[in-house]
């Protein structure tokens, strides 16, 4: 019996590796997965190998060139300052990602268990935690976001926390409608009839098996972090300068379209292939991850 405990983990470990390649093969059949995992690759090779591929300091200025257009010597071209387009781009996807992995983190860690306790325990603690949620998602998303920005003032961490916030509201719900479900089951009530405590059914038992929507959302989640986090650099009170955001690029850029179109082209790009990327993986993973979805595309 003993061996048999033992040997348990590393079957479930071999089981774990096996899974993955399948998983990856599945994710890939998907029409467009691909494009948006290549998309989605260069950008965190380009943030994590930013001070190596980047061929100038993102703040470094070239009086002699300012407003160049894309050449040899500045593939994207230079800003009114004569800063370097193409470095700026790659130094603003650190910015990017950070804030939607942080953004994202946040809105999983409030809004999942907000979720899991209101679905499960229902009545009126549901009522109060879904009221609540309501009244945040009744508000536009991006004047919400404006006023914690403008209450908390700008930076980089406020303009996370203002996103995570403004995004809690949809894992909670998401998270709640699934557990309506999930404490339904038999082990579910199993687990009751065997004195499991409230604690660990919540946790151990109905988490992990509402976690694919999750991880759905949280790839969709991204993309809209990254949308929100340049639409508030634009409007100015998102992550001030010099530090390179897309939105301050745009910004900055758009008093230039005529004469320097590429100041606001390349920042606009990024921001487009990056959302786009997001929602291609998001999309995919939710037909992998839904049964009746995989069934129907063949992937099951």
């Amino acid at each position: 019996m003993q061996q048999r405990n033992i040997a348990l983990p590393q079957l479930a470990q071999r089981q774990g590796r096996q899974l993955a390649p399948e998983f990856l093969r599945n994710l890939l059949k998907v029409r467009l997965a691909g494009v948006g995992l290549l998309i989605i690759a260069v950008l965190v090779l380009s943030a994590v190998l930013a001070d190596k591929i980047a061929p100038y300091t993102p703040i470094a200025q070239h009086a002699q060139d300012q407003l160049a257009p894309p050449s040899s010597a500045y593939l994207m071209g230079t800003d009114q300052a004569g800063r370097d387009m193409l470095s700026r781009i790659i130094y603003g996807a650190q910015v990017s990602l950070l804030v939607g992995i942080i953004a994202v983190g946040i809105a999983v860690i409030v809004g999942v268990p907000l979720g899991l306790i209101s679905g499960y325990y229902g009545g009126k603690l549901d009522d109060v935690i879904m009221r609540i949620m309501d009244a945040v998602l009744s508000i536009p998303t991006i004047i919400l976001a404006l006023a914690i920005v403008a209450a908390l003032g700008p930076g980089l961490v406020n303009v996370m926390i203002a996103i995570g916030v403004t995004s809690t509201p949809v894992y909670a719900r998401l998270v709640r409608a699934s557990t309506l479900s999930v404490r339904e089951r038999d082990y579910i009530t199993a687990a009751k009839a065997n004195g499991a405590k409230a604690f660990r059914i919540i946790f151990i038992h109905t988490w992990p098996n509402v976690t694919a929507p999750i991880i759905v959302q949280g790839s969709l989640g991204m993309a809209f972090a990254v949308l929100a986090e340049a639409s508030l650099s634009f409007l100015g009170i998102g992550v001030p300068p010099p530090t390179p955001t897309w939105g301050g690029m745009l910004q900055s850029g758009f008093p230039y379209l005529e004469l320097a179109p590429w100041l606001a082209m390349f920042p606009g790009l990024a921001i487009f292939l990056t959302v786009l990327a997001f929602n291609f993986v998001g999309d995919a993973l939710r037909d992998v991850l839904d049964p009746r979805l995989g069934r129907a595309l063949g992937l099951r």
